[in-house]
């Protein structure tokens, strides 16, 4: 006996309204958008952390800083993209082995990875706008 699955059928998530948001290629362009963001994010903190040059502005309590962000902050937020990055491939792994009958949990994933990737894309963003902003 054989299911026949509605491979167009998409999950639901309570934290959006928008029946648009879940269509699978909707899914897939927001997934695809917060990866590349991620990604470039990511390379743009790197670079600025580990740049020869960089000068450090040391604060009373002897924190380095760049700009008016701790290098601390920096170097974590770092080694958290690095270890969601970890997450992020081992559940994609995970879901390779699922076959097409799961489509329904496969973009659940892709909205939860999403969320997550653009949350740190934010942490990112507001580093990198610190870091680049007036010690004064």
């Amino acid at each position: 006996m054989s299911s026949n699955v509605d491979v167009m059928a998409t999950p639901s998530t309570p934290n959006d309204s928008s029946d648009d948001a879940h269509r699978p290629e909707k899914v897939l362009a927001n997934w695809l958008k917060a990866t590349s963001d991620f990604y470039t994010l990511y390379q743009r903190l790197a670079t600025l952390v580990n740049q020869q040059d960089q000068q450090f502005r040391v604060d009373h309590t002897g924190t380095p800083y760049l700009g008016q962000c701790p290098v601390d902050s920096l170097l974590n937020l770092i080694l958290i993209m690095q270890a969601e990055l970890e997450k992020l491939i081992c559940e994609m792994d995970q879901l390779d082995e699922f076959r097409l009958t799961n489509a329904n949990q496969h973009f659940s994933h892709f909205v939860r990875h999403t969320h997550r990737l653009n949350q740190l894309n934010r942490r990112a963003r507001i580093r990198l706008d610190l870091a680049s902003a007036s010690s004064s």
